[in-house]
């Protein structure tokens, strides 16, 4: 939690307000080789879409993700505007089997029905997704992948989706809507499932989407347009499409998707909280706290260390941490004398020169 809490302040300290700037965008997240439990890989996930945080490669390999973390990866990727370049999920504990109903089928639907995916270069040149599954517990992977392939070439048409043998882009000779590039070796995965895995309950469904491109040109636009110096407006997350029967037709069976998105009650969304301190006010506190750790006997005084404490003080503030909170926190680093003078001019400090943000955050 306190991970997620400086993860935010440290993005409004980097690239400013959202609102004014535009949605904030990373090249690469590297979570990997940190053992990250299910539960922590969701809240993780959860921040980055609450915080509509486009991430070029979301790197996730060598922790526990599960089930119900893959679901909302799956969820993060469907409500974000912008492709992943790159999705490594390799070494955790995931399931999937042939005809099941699994995370991985779930995962799959989305990106297919995504009108983000491929993503598209200059000259109608595609770029895959590189994908990392190894190291998972996927039974036959071999018979799944194949199973994928089949229903994305139906009817004798031209297969929608594409394996490609590298993560290099390439020249599309017809339409597709899913390209892939396994990373790492697919095939090898772990034995039997772990335990107390949680699979997701939407079996993949590969649905027409003939008339997607011109959706997706308007979307391109809008994008562009939005990236202009001016306040984006902001986007009401869409659930993921439900699977329809597969004896409809497929304009009949999109034209009943949307009235019943039309006709779905939305679930009500939480209103952002509006940052307590200014972008400017935040560097101005941090100062004035690493002044004041500066001046106590006995504490290191190397400008690396008193930036460090200063800045973490400061995000515990802005995260709406009780006073006592914050000493507790402190007192980790400092010892427990120290804790208790720093936390108690802090509040005194706060109060006085930062009125308006200490009354919303309930310091009063």
């Amino acid at each position: 939690k306190d991970f997620l809490l400086c993860f935010q302040c440290w993005l409004w300290r980097t690239y400013g307000d959202p609102e004014r700037h535009g949605s904030w965008r990373l090249q690469r997240l590297d979570l990997s080789r940190n053992t990250l439990s299910d539960e922590s890989l969701c809240s993780v996930l959860e921040t980055l879409k609450a915080l509509d945080l486009r991430v070029g490669r979301l790197l996730l390999s060598g922790n526990r993700l599960r089930g119900t973390g893959l679901a909302k990866v799956t969820d993060y990727i469907w409500n974000c505007r912008d492709p992943l370049v790159e999705l490594d999920l390799s070494d955790n504990e995931i399931h999937g089997e042939v005809g099941e109903s699994d995370g991985i089928s779930g995962l799959l639907r989305c990106l297919y029905n995504h009108p983000s995916y491929p993503m598209m270069q200059e000259h109608q040149k595609a770029v895959p997704l590189q994908l990392g599954l190894g190291g998972n517990y996927i039974k036959d992977a071999q018979g799944l992948m194949n199973d994928i392939l089949a229903k994305g070439s139906k009817d004798g048409k031209a297969p929608k989706i594409r394996i490609c043998s590298s993560p290099e882009s390439y020249l599309q000779d017809h339409e597709e809507f899913l390209s892939l590039f396994l990373a790492g070796n697919f095939l090898q995965q772990r034995g039997g499932p772990p335990g107390n895995h949680a699979p997701d309950a939407s079996a993949i469904t590969l649905r027409s989407r003939s008339r997607r491109r011109q959706k997706r040109k308007a979307q391109q636009a809008q994008q562009v347009a939005q990236a202009q110096p001016q306040p984006a407006p902001v986007a009401v997350p869409e659930a993921p499409p439900p699977a329809a029967p597969a004896a409809e037709h497929g304009h009949r069976r999109r034209r009943k998707e949307k009235t019943e998105a039309k006709e779905a009650p939305q679930a009500p969304q939480a209103p952002a909280q509006v940052p307590l301190l200014s972008e400017e006010d935040h560097k101005k506190l941090q100062a004035e706290v690493g002044k004041k750790l500066q001046k106590l006997e006995g504490l290191p005084s190397d400008q690396s260390t008193c930036d460090m404490l200063s800045e973490f003080t400061v995000c515990m503030f802005v995260a709406r941490k009780a006073p006592q909170e914050v000493e507790t926190e402190l007192a980790s680093f400092l010892g427990q004398d120290y804790a208790t003078k720093l936390a108690a001019w802090f509040m005194k400090h706060v109060r006085h020169h930062y009125k308006p943000a200490a009354v919303a955050a309930g310091w009063k």
